[in-house]
């Protein structure tokens, strides 16, 4: 009970805590996964704060139900950290492993199918990542273009 209201109030570090020392990680990935993906697009040191957390986790929580999307929202961090350091070739190679956004028409289909089996949390953050993705083209293909017509 009393780690529920913690939880409740915004404590969420202490709840982690709690959750941890219980042996309960089941719990402990659904608030990081709750946290991680409330701040993915913020730039601020909570970002970063909640990710370290989420990684020193990560080292502890095996055979967990949530793992398999708390490990996707970890790499999802990894593409947003690379996007903002300008390593915009890096970032796309890790979204192009991820397969969470159809690069090509033949992927549409595919993609739309593994949408639908996202939790809220993860659909929270795709507007996002396609904004990104998009932006790293973008920029890509102007980059491209103006090499071209340079020569």
């Amino acid at each position: 009970k009393q780690w529920y209201q913690r939880r409740v109030r915004g404590c969420w570090e202490e709840a982690v805590t709690l959750y941890e020392l219980a042996s309960n990680y089941e719990k402990v990935l659904e608030i990081l996964i709750e946290e991680l993906s409330r701040r993915f697009m913020s730039n601020d040191k909570g970002h970063e704060h909640v990710h370290q957390i989420a990684c020193d986790v990560e080292k502890r929580a095996h055979h967990v139900a949530l793992r398999k999307q708390f490990l996707l929202l970890l790499d999802l961090y990894q593409f947003h950290n690379l996007y903002h350091a300008g390593k915009l070739e890096e970032a796309l190679d890790v979204i192009t492993k991820l397969q969470l956004v159809p690069l090509t028409q033949d992927a549409i289909s595919h993609r739309i199918q593994g949408f639908k089996s996202f939790s809220d949390e993860l659909r929270r953050c795709v507007p996002d990542i396609l904004i990104m993705v998009m932006s790293i083209l973008n920029k890509m293909y102007r980059g491209a273009s103006q090499n071209s017509t340079s020569f």
